[in-house]
């Protein structure tokens, strides 16, 4: 017997880029604002048909934006949405931004994107 033979969507990290740290600069600190683009690229062998992704409240990101749709992302595409948060940590500590991911009315589970932190 052959299971899950399908073809499926499997969006994965890939990469994220600190687009405006408390100062202006590539750097979060703790206790401040931080926006960052978050990378999911496709690397399944089916597109998703509307893959939204909900930055979640923990692991140190405090406060995060609402949710951002990366739509209909191809097999091997590539797409980045910006997120804000509070960073909730402490100096040269790390953070984890865990993003949910729905694709319509499926449920992919999660993904995550580690940041060192900064001096305040």
């Amino acid at each position: 017997m052959i299971y899950n033979s399908g073809t499926m969507s499997a969006p994965v990290a890939a990469g994220a880029i600190v687009t405006l740290g408390s100062c202006g600069n590539d750097t979060i600190n703790p206790g401040q604002s931080a926006t960052v683009d978050l990378i999911i690229r496709n690397d399944g062998s089916a597109s998703t048909t509307n893959l939204v992704a909900t930055l979640l409240f923990s692991n140190g990101v405090a406060f995060p934006s609402g949710p951002q749709t990366y739509g209909a992302l191809a097999a091997g595409a590539a797409a980045t949405n910006a997120f804000s948060f509070i960073a909730d940590g402490t100096c040269g500590g790390a953070i984890t931004a865990i993003l949910q991911l729905q694709d319509g009315s499926a449920d992919l589970g999660t993904i995550s994107y580690d940041f060192q932190l900064g001096q305040p």
